[in-house]
Parts: C-alpha cells; structure tokens; sequence
C-alpha cells in the first residue's frame, strides 16, 4: 500500500518519498506550483506547515465530502 503528502493542492507520491529521498520532500514540496500560488498569497506559514513530516500519527481522509479514518 503507498502513501501521499498533501500539500495544498499538491499530492507527492511515494515514488519519491523513498528513504533516500526524504530529506528532500520539504524541497520539492516548496517548489510545487501551489507552494508557489501559496507564498504569493501570504500563505508561506501554511507551506511551512504542511513540510513537517511524522508530526501526527494519523492522517484525515476526505471521503465523499467528510473526513474519516483511514480504512486498512
């Protein structure tokens, strides 16, 4: 089963989250078009935000409109 990082608009899959890549997710999230729209608009502590990598243990998941728990 994969994983995504969300940011924004953006989604990073893992094919470059891999462990040798890790330490460049804050990179490419940074540069993605809707980091970009984001610090043009004022929100470059969102962005910032949304770089932090392990912070919660669980991840929202948006389900025909309402977020739910993950199903395995």
């Amino acid at each position: 089963m994969g994983f995504n990082v969300w940011c924004g608009l953006s989604v990073i899959n893992e094919e470059i989250c891999v462990p040798a890549s890790r330490h460049k997710i804050k990179r490419l999230i940074r540069e993605s078009a809707s980091a970009r729209e984001l610090h043009e608009r004022g929100y470059d502590a969102d962005v910032i935000y949304c770089c932090q990598l392990d912070k919660y243990a669980v991840v929202p998941m948006l389900h025909e409109g309402y977020f739910t728990e993950a199903e395995d």
